[in-house]
């Protein structure tokens, strides 16, 4: 490796009697570290493809893992939807039977003030009045 220094070249000039100074206590630390670093760098150069390989396979299987979590989350919020959907349709069929049995209560009663009042809170398409002046069978509202 060239011309790199081993711990016992260093030279230490102790201020003290309790050994080297801390700034020489330092530069064996960093030392220590380069070549530490080295090392680490040696052995992934030889062993390069399997590092490659690795780092590649942990990539696959996390992408994968977060993949099938994924998965889950849509698979469950399908499921909520379908359920809402059908809730949903529940609820429009009784809004529908409670609008049809209070229009057939309407019609029942003859009551002009409630049907303007049911045509009001339904709109105009929901009911159609029935004529006065018609000599026929009343007919029954449209909804």
């Amino acid at each position: 490796m060239g011309s790199s220094s081993s711990p016992t070249d260093i030279k230490t000039t102790p201020t003290s009697n309790n050994g080297p100074t801390e700034a020489n206590k330092k530069m064996g630390i960093v030392e220590n570290a380069m070549r530490g670093v080295r090392s680490l760098s040696n052995t992934l150069k030889r062993h390069e493809n399997y590092v490659i390989h690795l780092v590649l396979v942990g990539a696959f299987v996390s992408l994968s893992m977060r993949s099938l979590d994924r998965q889950h989350q849509i698979e469950a919020l399908e499921a909520e939807r379908v359920s809402l959907e059908q809730e949903n349709k529940g609820l429009k069929k009784r809004i529908w039977n409670l609008k049809q049995g209070m229009l057939e209560e309407a019609a029942n009663q003859d009551d002009r003030n409630l049907i303007l009042r049911l045509k009001a809170l339904f709109g105009d398409s929901i009911v159609q009045e029935n004529k006065p002046d018609s000599s026929g069978p009343k007919p029954k509202f449209v909804v």
